[in-house]
């Protein structure tokens, strides 16, 4: 007869591959300062920025006040 144990424990959230945090950290820096709009100058392709943050924003609540916007290559944060 097989042993075993039923441990309790959370059940850590679906992720994707870490990558997501890096987009939090900006928003809360932007959070963190006085000006109103931040352009976004990020290793990655423009498009993928502007995507991702604007993912970010819209998944969190505490980033309902921030606008993500896209300008030709250029990535904006704008506080609402």
């Amino acid at each position: 007869m097989s042993s075993y144990k039923l441990m309790p424990e959370a059940v850590p959230p679906a992720g994707r591959r870490g990558g997501s945090s890096v987009y939090a950290e900006i928003l809360d820096q932007f959070l963190a300062m006085k000006d109103a709009s931040v352009r976004v100058e990020y290793d990655r392709k423009p498009s993928t920025v502007y995507i991702s943050l604007k993912r970010a924003v819209k998944s969190d609540p505490r980033y309902a006040a921030i606008k993500v916007s896209q300008r030709g290559e250029n990535v904006y944060l704008i506080k609402e």
